[in-house]
């Protein structure tokens, strides 16, 4: 197993908040840090998961996570229906054409 610094365990759990897969995270990780890091050692970083192990610090850090990103969708574009609009309005032209 791995040995993670802080940072790393925050990616970590950051990731996990914003419903990334274990696998997604690990290769994240790779990507991102450089870390080889397994899928059961990335479980144990997810509070909603059986086999939780990393400590009360996580979860509320996790929690928080999770709110602000099932709160924050003024960053996703998609969401915002003028957006949408907009793209169908310009598919619609290049269909036409």
């Amino acid at each position: 197993m791995t040995k993670l610094t802080d940072p790393e365990k925050l990616e970590i759990v950051k990731l996990l908040a914003s419903y990334c897969s274990p696998a997604e995270v690990v290769v994240a990780m790779r990507e991102q840090h450089g870390v080889e890091v397994d899928r059961f050692q990335v479980r144990a970083y997810d509070p909603t998961k059986a086999r939780y192990e990393a400590g009360d610090k996580w979860r509320a850090i996790f929690d928080a996570e999770r709110s602000k990103y099932l709160r924050d969708i003024d960053g996703i574009p998609i969401a915002n229906k003028a957006f949408r609009l907009n793209e169908l309005q310009k598919n619609y032209f290049r269909a036409q054409r």
